[in-house]
Parts: C-alpha cells; structure tokens; sequence
C-alpha cells in the first residue's frame, strides 16, 4: 500500500499545524505552505497526490491556486482538491464546485471529516488510475488489537508513546534511506523494552508500545539528549518526546474509552505538549483517565456546544479591598450540561486551542460578553468586566472582531472592559497583533496581564504594552499567611506594579488573613472564594444594585 503525500495549504499558523499533525498521525506525508504561492512551487516540485487548501489567503487564494492547477496540460491538472473556508455560503461553494473543487469543508475543521474525506478521494483516484490498492496512510497497527485483549482479560498495562520531536521538518531533510534508517533505530530500541510483538508504528514518527513489567525509570533518557541517525548520510540529530500511562481496566472510565479513541487522546496529548516543550516526559496515571474522555468529549463537540448554546458565562465579582466593595467581576466560561457531566474550561479551552476552535469559542465568549454587559451597565454604570482571550486567537481575526464590536459599544462603555492575556502568550505577539491590540486600546478597553509571576515576561514587554491591570496569579496568595517567600514575592510584584502605574489584581484569595496581608503590602483589588464565588448574571446584577 503506497503512502500519499498531501499538500496543506493554510495562513492560519495554529490551523495548519492542527491538520498537519493529524494527517501525519493517519500516516500521511504532509507538505505545508502558508499561501497559494508557496503552494504552487511546492506542488511543482513534489506532486502531491492531494490537495487541501484554505479559501481565503494572503497574495494567492484557495481558488487561484486551484484554478492554476487545473489549468495545467501536464497530468496533474486532475489533482483532487478539498477547500476550507469559514464562509459556508452558498455562493462560495458554487464559485470552488465551478473551478473543479472535489469537496467542500468549513471551518472550524472537523478533523474525522476531513480524514475521511482525504482517504475517498485518494482511494477514488487510485481506482481511476486502476491501482490495484487504494493510496492512503499506513495499515492500522497491531497494538490497537493488543490494547482490546488487555481490556477484556482486565490485565493492567502500561503503554507507553514515544513522539520524535519536529518530525515533519526532519523527514523534510531526509531522504528514503534516512527515514528507514531512523525508523529501524528507534524500533531496535523500543523492542528491548516492550512486551513480545507489541512495538506498533502509530503514525509518521509515532510509535506506541505495551511496556514490560521491568522496565527501568530511565529508559528514555537517550531521548533527551540529541543522537544521530545510525547509518545518514548527513548528520541530523533528532530528540523525542515520551508519554506513559498505567491503564487500570476495571476504571469504569475506560470502559468508555475505547482503545482507538484512548490511543487518539494519548497521542493529541503528546502532540500538543511536545509542541509546546520537546523532549518532554509524560507520567500519567488513573487520575488522568477522567481528563483524557473530557478533553476528547471536548475536542469532537465543542462546534456543536458553541452554536446549541451549552456553555454559559459566569461572573466571579471583583472587590476593593480597602472597602469590600464590588468593583468589577472576571466572566469565566463553564460548560455545565455536557453529556459526560460538567466540564473546566481547564479541560475545554485548550482542546479548543489544539483543535482549531479558540477563534470560534473567542468570538461567542465576546459575543456572549457584550450582551451581558448592557444589562450591567443598568445597574452598575461603573463596573468593570475582564474576560480572556486565547493566546491562538491573537493572531487570527479575533482582535479585528472584537474591533468592530467595541465600536457598536461606544469609547465610555468599552472603557469598562478589560482583555486579559496570559504572562506567557506575551512573547508570541508580533507587530500585527500589537497594532490590533493598540487600536482596541484607543477604543477605550484597558489591558490585563493574567497569572503575572508565573511566565516569562520580562520588563520590556510590560513597557511596551502599557498595561493597565496586573492580575498576581493564586500560586503567591496562597502561602501569604506563611513568613515566607511568597509574602516577599507578592510585595516585590506590588511594588513593581506601582512602579509602572498599574492597578494590581490578586487572584484566587480564600482566607481572612490573605486579605489582610495583600491590603497591608499595597494591592487594590482581588477575587476569591473568601469573598465571592463566581455566579449567573443575574446573580451578580442583583448583587451589584444591593450595594449601598
């Protein structure tokens, strides 16, 4: 069975990364360009046997890029085409079905479609062609069979991923005898530590295995540091990533989670952490059963959620400590009706982000958001709401959305809106996504930095952002009560942000004596279950007009 190669084609960074790593896990070889002009040099020197291309980019469109192919005299002109586009009109469609388009998904994507999708169209092609054998990703593996087995006897495992770090771009490097070369040296070494006939190739540069029972703790550390290719011709060291899980059958947990849709959680959850750090090593344990089904429940229904109105704002209220007076409130996501129980935005807000669906989510959140403050603005002329946005939302149209919502709202009301960004999304912001955040800032909405302490910012990003509200992450508060160095650590960022002109905003208070001490070392304002939990709009309307 021959392995096709796919061109992905996409300016959205975080999408395109999404498709990439998924096509790559059904054993796919996958090309990327960021728009129609990269894409057709690549297609002109690779002659990928599929196409999949967003509608809407910079200097060459999905449809420009697709016109160009077909147009061609040279045998490639029939390359099957899927656009992606978040315009689902009608019009839309009918101008890509006119150019040649062979089908047709919006965004956000829907990645079960989309493989299903790319594995007709390539087994269509190959039985046009009279292939004997459909083109499409490798064989699936023996280990899902092996897992079954274990499931059924009750017998407990522990399986074991391991992830080469920035595969796509290495095998870009390598040619054929490399790749062979680096797939048999990392199977000699998985062999040696996995049970008889269970090392499985789970995707490209993806292996998964049932470990023995004497496996040593460090036997990945070779993992870690970077180590060459046995037999390349050239030298390309390589490092990877490793995830383990002891699997406990009799959870009723797995019961739920079959060993396909087990193995899909593991391996997004490697992706995604790898990504992030390389040369990671993952534990886990019976405690993360309940949070692999959430986040897979997540990442297959969140579209849906979003449009049937499942989730919900909530409000936690925001005092000022030197009087106890409600100046403000955080709006917080909650998904409280999912049919597997309530889920954390903990859980939901990054399988959004790996997924693709953060811009999506971000756009109901403001949505949702600016509604609910009209009917605060009647009872609280004065208070201030701050809400999150996704760090992957930054660089895609959501600042230019909420834009043009501000203006709608008007300078004096969007003054009491707050945008929080995390500490460490900070160093990802290019001029674009600065210049959108400074044109949201002349329209009046302040500027939050979230969880300060915990990231990576330095001094120079707070000079150049100007931020207005600096929220101390609930780590420091709560060994506040303690003579320690949390007390000293919270003084210092309470000073710092004095320094700068900013209010402080300490999170997650609990106890009387946190409060007490974060009044004493200067801060303004803070939120906590010591003072409120968070609660439905109405609640906190109705808590808001019983202040005197």
């Amino acid at each position: 069975m021959s392995q096709a190669t796919i061109l992905c084609v996409e300016d959205e960074v975080e999408i395109r990364e999404m498709i990439v790593e998924e096509l790559g896990f059904a054993g796919y070889t996958v090309l990327q360009a960021g728009d129609g002009v990269e894409a057709l040099a690549l297609f002109d020197a690779h002659h990928p046997d599929l196409v999949i291309t967003d509608v809407g980019m910079p200097r060459m469109n999905g449809f420009e890029l697709l016109a160009a192919v077909t147009g061609r005299k040279d045998g490639l002109e029939d390359t099957p085409f899927v656009m992606l586009t978040a315009l689902a009109d009608r019009q839309n469609q009918i101008q890509g079905r006119t150019l040649g388009a062979d089908d047709y998904l919006t965004k956000p994507v829907d990645f079960d479609l989309l493989l299903a999708t790319v594995a007709a169209r390539l087994a269509k092609r190959a039985r046009q062609a009279g292939a004997v054998q459909p083109i499409a990703g490798p064989a699936p593996s023996g280990i899902l069979d092996r897992l079954a087995a274990c499931a059924r006897q009750q017998q407990p495992t522990r399986l074991t991923l391991v992830k080469i770090d920035s595969y796509l771009v290495l095998s870009l490097r390598m040619d054929a005898a490399a790749r062979s070369a680096l797939q048999r040296q990392v199977e000699q070494h998985l062999q040696g530590l996995a049970e008889e006939g269970s090392v499985s190739l789970y995707g490209e540069g993806l292996w998964a295995l049932i470990e023995r029972a004497d496996v040593p703790g460090d036997a990945y550390r070779c993992y870690r540091e970077r180590q060459p290719v046995e037999g390349a011709a050239l030298a390309m060291p390589f490092t990877a990533s490793v995830l383990s899980i002891d699997l406990d059958w009799r959870n009723p947990v797995l019961t739920r989670l079959a060993p396909p849709a087990l193995m899909e959680s593991l391996a997004l959850n490697l992706t995604f952490e790898s990504l992030q750090q390389p040369r990671r090593r993952l534990s886990l344990g019976p405690e993360a059963y309940q949070l692999l089904e959430s986040v897979r429940f997540a990442e297959h229904n969140l579209p849906e959620a979003i449009r049937s109105g499942a989730l919900q704002l909530v409000f936690q209220p925001r005092v000022r400590l030197a009087d106890r007076r409600v100046v403000g409130a955080e709006a917080l996501l909650r998904w409280p009706g999912a049919s597997i129980g309530a889920l954390s935005p903990g859980c939901f807000v990054p399988a959004a982000e790996r997924a693709g669906y953060a811009a999506l989510l971000d756009r109901w959140v403001i949505d949702s958001l600016l509604r609910a403050m009209q009917q605060l603005f009647a009872s609280a002329p004065d208070c201030v709401v701050s809400f999150n946005l996704s760090a992957a939302s930054l660089d895609s149209d959501v600042p230019r959305y909420l834009l043009t919502q501000l203006d709608a709202l008007g300078p004096e009301r969007a003054r009491r809106l707050e945008m929080e960004i995390t500490e460490t999304s900070m160093a990802r912001l290019d001029d674009d996504i600065l210049d959108a955040i400074d044109r949201l800032r002349r329209q009046g909405m302040r500027l939050a930095v979230d969880d300060f302490g915990v990231g990576y910012a330095s001094l120079t990003y707070l000079k150049q952002f100007r931020t207005e509200v600096i929220k101390i992450d609930r780590s420091f508060v709560t060994g506040l009560a303690e003579e320690g160095i949390d007390r000293h650590i919270v003084e210092g960022l309470v000073g710092l942000a004095r320094g700068l002109g900013c209010e402080v905003v300490a999170e997650g208070v609990e106890t009387a004596d946190q409060a007490r001490i974060l009044a004493q070392l200067g801060c303004h304002q803070a939120q906590g279950y010591y003072f409120y939990q968070p609660m439905p709009l109405a609640d906190f309307r109705q808590l808001l007009e019983s202040q005197p």
